[in-house]
């Protein structure tokens, strides 16, 4: 995805988000059954990050959908 940055849901810092606070996050996992994204998200959240969105059907659910995504 566009502007996507690989991060370890449970070891992230604040460091690794971006400075501005109003930006909007999105947390995804691979696929539906991964719960890291919503803990990620949490986190983001008590750092406080106030538009924190999870994609509830992962990356798959994103392609199955039809929507583009980057390789590389």
């Amino acid at each position: 995805m566009p502007g996507e940055v690989n991060l370890d849901p449970a070891a992230y810092t604040a460091s690794d988000l971006p400075g501005d606070k109003n930006v909007t996050l999105v947390f995804y996992c691979k696929d539906p059954g991964c719960g890291a994204a919503r803990h990620a998200a949490r986190r983001a959240e008590r750092m406080g990050y106030p538009h924190v969105f999870v994609m509830p059907d992962g990356i798959e659910g994103w392609v199955r959908a039809g929507n583009a995504v980057e390789q590389g």
